[in-house]
C-alpha cells in the first residue's frame, strides 16, 4: 500500500482578522498625525498672514518718512502707539465685517550723524487672537541728507 504524503489543509486565502485590525490601527494613527499637521499648518499660515500684514503697514510708514523732506524729520523717542485703520485686517463673515487683528504702530527717529544721517525705526504690534501672545515687528532704515547719485 502506498501512503499519500499530501496534507489536507484548507487553502488560506485573504487576510486574517488580526491582520486587518493591525492595518486599520496603523492607518488610524497615520490619519490622526496628518490631521494634527493640518491644524498646525493652518495656524502657521494665519500667523504668517498677520506678520505679512504688519510688515506691509511698517513698510508703508517707512515710505512716507522716505518721501518727507529732511528738515521735517525731527529726532524723537518712541511715539505713542496709534491704532492702524486698514481694510487689509478685516474679514467678511455672516455677522458683517470683523477686524481679525488690531494693529498698533509707533516710530522713532534718531540722529546718527547730526545733519547727515538719521535712523528711522517703525514698530507694529498686535495680539495674536488664537493664543493671546503679544507680537512685535520692527523695520528700520537710515536716511541720508545728501544728493542721490
Amino acid at each position: 500500500m502506498t501512503r499519500s504524503t499530501t496534507c489536507n489543509k484548507p487553502m488560506s486565502r485573504g487576510f486574517t482578522l488580526i491582520e486587518v485590525m493591525i492595518s486599520a490601527t496603523i492607518l488610524a494613527v497615520g490619519l490622526l498625525a496628518l490631521a494634527g499637521m493640518q491644524v498646525s499648518a493652518i495656524r502657521g499660515g494665519k500667523q504668517g498672514r498677520h506678520t505679512t500684514e504688519a510688515a506691509a503697514i511698517a513698510r508703508s510708514q517707512l515710505e512716507q518718512f522716505d518721501r518727507m523732506a529732511w528738515g521735517s524729520l525731527t529726532a524723537t523717542g518712541w511715539t505713542a502707539a496709534a491704532a492702524v485703520t486698514n481694510s487689509g485686517n478685516t474679514v467678511q463673515s455672516t455677522a458683517g465685517n470683523l477686524v481679525e487683528e488690531a494693529y498698533n504702530i509707533q516710530w522713532r527717529i534718531t540722529d546718527v550723524v547730526a545733519g547727515e544721517t538719521k535712523n528711522i525705526d517703525v514698530q507694529v504690534t498686535w495680539t495674536d487672537n488664537s493664543n493671546g501672545q503679544a507680537k512685535t515687528l520692527v523695520l528700520s532704515t537710515t536716511k541720508y541728507n545728501g544728493p542721490v547719485e
